[in-house]
């Protein structure tokens, strides 16, 4: 039997839990038993709810490593690109809208002492 065809016997058997958990069973099973009649043996013997705690316990060390993965990329990039949190001040939106006028003007001032006239 192959692994699909042991997950789909999982599924009919155990009726709402997760499938990837059950595939993941179902991988378990497969490099125990190599006939069918050895897997429908394992499958009959197993109980609903060891089978639920299993796969419970499979998304929970899944989903630790998925967050900690997401945290460390995040914290590379930030490292990388020097990420700051956005400033959401309405205060300080204001002076930073008044000063890009007054920066821009100061740039075009400096630039006409520096570069020669055309």
């Amino acid at each position: 039997m192959t692994v699909d065809e042991i997950t789909a016997l999982l599924v009919n058997k155990f009726s709402g839990v997760r499938k990837d958990g059950l595939a993941h069973v179902a991988r378990l099973i497969a490099l125990q038993a190599t006939t069918e009649e050895e897997i429908q043996a394992l499958v009959s013997k197993m109980d609903a709810d060891k089978v639920t705690e299993t796969v419970r316990e499979y998304r929970k060390n899944v989903d630790k490593e998925v967050t900690d993965a997401t945290k460390t990329h995040e914290a590379n990039l930030k490292k990388k690109f020097e990420f700051r949190e956005k400033v959401n001040s309405p205060m300080i939106r204001a002076i930073l809208i008044t000063l890009n006028p007054m920066i821009l003007l100061m740039w075009l001032r400096l630039s006409e002492r520096l570069l020669p006239k055309l």
